[in-house]
């Protein structure tokens, strides 16, 4: 399972809005078969990072090659 461009609008930022849904998103992926589950981030997205390591996601080795403007 990929997630893939998990964003806040900037107005709702800081009030917890990422956090309930990631949450909710963690709970219907755990009601179907999948047990891995990877999200595609940039080094310097370091908001997003700190919500998903507060769910317990952890660096790994890129899964895919990062895009030329990217890098």
């Amino acid at each position: 399972m990929e997630l893939h461009r998990f964003f806040v609008d900037a107005s709702f930022r800081g009030q917890g809005a990422g956090r309930a849904l990631m949450g909710a998103v963690l709970a219907e992926i755990e009601k179907g078969p999948a047990r891995t589950v990877l999200i595609h981030t940039t080094f310097y997205m370091s908001n997003a990072i700190a919500v998903y390591e507060a769910f317990g996601f952890r660096p790994c080795a890129p899964f895919r090659e990062t895009p030329a403007h990217v890098r």
